[in-house]
């Protein structure tokens, strides 16, 4: 099932879930990282999908001890980066937990 069949753009008045993908520009994991968030944007193109890049002049977000970290509306899902499916069934999961 994809995303616009559990939940609607936020032009519509309707909430988003947000993934954000947290990495450093070094980190050992960021292209996995980057392909991860493209494929959440396919999958679930109401998903809105950010890859956090953190430098020394960023924040990091609250619950992020390493990278790559996968926050779901700011709760830690996976700590380095998953594979497809289970980032797939998790997301997928939640959302059809909110809808």
């Amino acid at each position: 099932m994809r995303t616009t069949d559990l939940r609607s753009n936020r032009t519509y008045g309707y909430v988003v879930m947000v993934l954000q993908i947290v990495v450093t520009p070094e980190c050992f994991g960021c292209d996995e990282a980057s392909r991860l968030a493209a494929l959440m944007r396919r999958e679930f193109p109401g998903l809105e999908v950010e890859l956090h890049i953190v430098t020394r002049t960023a924040q990091v977000p609250p619950g992020v001890v390493a990278t790559p970290t996968y926050l779901l509306d700011g709760q830690p899902i996976f700590l380095g980066n998953p594979r497809p499916a289970a980032l797939l069934s998790k997301v997928a999961s939640c959302l059809r937990a909110t809808n």
